[in-house]
């Protein structure tokens, strides 16, 4: 493991301290037998299981009867009996005991600005990125990566002047935090207001989290449901003031009210917009609180937005408008980065970023890690993808390195991932990772995993494969390039035969919902946080309405979403994912192959968002770019 990855870790742990500590989890058990024998007639056996729990403080005493058929011998005769199992054991589980640090005092009433000094003002700053979208609504899953974003505002958000490091108060000018680490009060901005001139309070803040847990028919709000599935109750303690009180300690809950992930994303709605439109705003754009207003739109070409003067930030924003040019493939954003077509964007592709990097004097950028990893998108309810034996049999077949290859030609290097993100501390070397059956990369290796693969498929009654229907986006890391080297994979050394659908990316996100599909190359669903628990819980969870890989493990649930929520021990917690990643191995929702990393390259006149210094990977708000030409 590299001095990086250590300071990484030690980061990251030093972060989670600061929010919270807990005790070490000490499991002993003691096992008790009590056997009783019964005959009866063999028709009537069945198993019955039952659990009773007691609890008391940190001990948990479990009682099951298990009833199972056993053979006997009874006067030189074979009989078949019941035996009655009683077993009780005693088991100290995690309990979570906060010790809550408050949001530092310095950060009250932050407002952002600058990550450079002297910012100049006036210009349009120019991007490249995949602007097009099936609809305006970000709470029902609009792509953010378009810069619509740059409309609105969260209750929190990423520290633009730090590089996205750390989170700072956003349309909140603050909150404090419960000794028991349940409740965040969050003191509002009252001078915001919404693009149409009216006045923004508390009560936005009630409507746009009550349509996010308690959407109205026709309304899917279930990535950011899942999100804040750990929230008990929210109330309006005055017109500026407003309390949300969790189900149990989480400690990324200030993070994730500040994300900015692909899909998803938190930003606040205007009630009075909301109710006009019954709650479902994916035909009319709402007015944001945000540094820039909306502007105009060519579907195919750009967005545009304009600065907002009357910005509750009085210094931002410095440029006078944004024109988003859609340039979906990434090599062609670094190619319209280096030919001045546009300013900046936040991925060129490898080719395009090592020679912009060639240029100091003219371009810069950086390399920030992505939190989260997303296996390939498999229908677990779709047959044959039904059985955990198919899936694994592919997840053993697929040559990763040929695939991380095929990705990394295309767009953004590629690494090794067993299940964690490099930005993950508890992630696993690549040393340790070709070690494991089924991520082997040498000859023997490979050979060992390809006939595992085989024997799973033959297990299942598949030994001369099966035809599937995929479907990919209209991008060479999606559907046209890398889809079909996947393709071509399965079918050449498992016999998997397919046809694939190409659709624009702006409507993959529909595509992910209504699931008519068995393999889908579509963009994944990041973490908020390096830290995975919020995402496996949203994407791996049995009917979890974000777990578009229809998966259900409920082993999983159980041994390592359940336990990850409310232990923090960092040993404990290293031991947990651990055992995660052999569960997933053993039935995996999708095909795990690689972790990735961004490649953001601008002119060295770009300033103000730390482009040459991300320490978290970009695609949010950049309002306090501004441009030194």
């Amino acid at each position: 493991m590299n001095l990086g990855r250590l300071l990484l870790g030690a980061i990251a742990l030093l972060a989670l301290s600061a929010v919270i500590a807990c005790g070490g989890t000490e499991i002993r058990e003691v096992e008790v037998v009590k056997i009783v024998e019964k005959e009866v007639p063999i028709e009537v056996i069945k198993e019955i299981e039952v659990e009773k729990v007691v609890k008391q403080v940190e001990t948990v005493l479990v009682t099951e009867t298990i009833i199972e058929e056993v053979e006997v011998e009874v006067a030189g005769e074979t009989v078949t009996k019941i035996v009655e199992k009683e077993v009780v054991k005693e088991v100290i589980v995690a309990v979570a005991t906060p010790v809550v640090i408050h949001m530092d005092a310095s950060l009250q009433g932050h407002m952002m600005k600058s990550s450079d000094d002297n910012p100049k003002r006036g210009g349009v700053v120019r991007t490249a990125g995949p602007v097009e979208m099936a609809h305006w609504d970000l709470g029902q899953g609009a792509p953010a990566y378009t810069g619509i974003t740059n409309v609105y505002n969260n209750l929190t958000y990423r520290n633009l002047e730090k590089g996205l490091r750390g989170v700072v108060p956003d349309l909140a000018t603050g909150w404090s935090t419960s000794a028991d680490g349940l409740t965040y009060t969050f003191t509002l901005r009252e001078n915001a207001k919404w693009h149409d001139g009216v006045g923004f309070s508390g009560v936005d803040v009630m409507a746009t989290f009550d349509r996010i847990l308690n959407p109205t028919e026709g309304v899917n709000t279930a990535q950011l449901q899942q999100s804040f599935e750990a929230v008990e109750d929210i109330k309006l303690v005055d017109l500026y003031t407003v309390e949300f009180t969790l189900k149990r300690p989480t400690p990324w809950f200030i993070e994730v009210l500040g994300a900015a992930p692909h899909f998803g994303y938190p930003v606040i709605y205007p009630k009075h917009f909301l109710d006009l439109h019954d709650q479902n705003v994916r035909e009319n754009i709402p007015p944001g609180t945000g540094a820039f207003k909306y502007k105009d739109r060519l579907p195919g070409e750009y967005l545009e937005m304009e600065a907002n003067v009357d910005y509750w930030n009085p210094d931002l924003p410095y440029v006078d408008g944004i024109k988003a040019m859609h340039i979906p493939v990434w090599a062609n954003r670094g190619a319209a980065v280096l030919t001045s077509i546009v300013d900046f964007t936040w991925n060129g592709n490898q080719e395009t970023w090592g020679l912009a990097m060639e240029e100091p004097d003219k371009f810069h950028g950086s390399n920030p890690p992505i939190n989260g990893v997303s296996p390939l998108w498999i229908n677990n309810e779709k047959a044959p993808f039904d059985d955990p034996r198919v899936r694994r049999a592919i997840q053993c077949g697929i040559d990763k390195d040929y695939a991380r290859g095929v990705a990394g030609s295309i767009a953004l290097p590629n690494y090794q991932a067993r299940w964690l993100s490099q930005a993950n501390p508890y992630a696993q070397s690549d040393a340790e990772i070709i070690q494991e059956e089924c991520w082997r990369t040498d000859e023997a290796g490979r050979a060992a995993d390809i006939k595992i693969a085989k024997d799973l498929l033959a297990d299942a009654g598949y030994a001369d494969g099966f035809h599937i229907e995929a479907v990919g986006n209209n991008t060479p890391a999606g559907g046209e390039v890398y889809g079909v080297a996947m393709l071509q994979q399965m079918e050449e050394i498992l016999g998997i035969t397919s046809d694939i659908e190409i659709i624009e990316r702006g409507v993959e996100g529909e595509a992910l919902v209504d699931g008519q599909w068995h393999i889908i190359f579509a963009t994944g669903i990041g973490s908020d946080v390096p830290d995975p628990t919020a995402q496996w819980n949203k994407i791996y969870r049995c009917d979890s309405p974000s777990n578009y890989y229809r998966y259900c493990n409920p082993e999983f649930d159980k041994q390592i979403i359940d336990r990850l929520l409310v232990e923090f021990d960092p040993a404990v917690r290293a031991q947990i994912f651990e055992q995660a990643a052999d569960m997933l191995d053993a039935n995996p929702p999708g095909i795990m192959i690689s972790g990735g990393s961004g490649l953001p390259m601008g002119h060295v006149g770009v300033k103000g968002i730390s482009i040459d210094n991300l320490g978290g990977y970009p695609w949010g708000r950049y309002e306090t770019v501004w441009l030194d030409r």
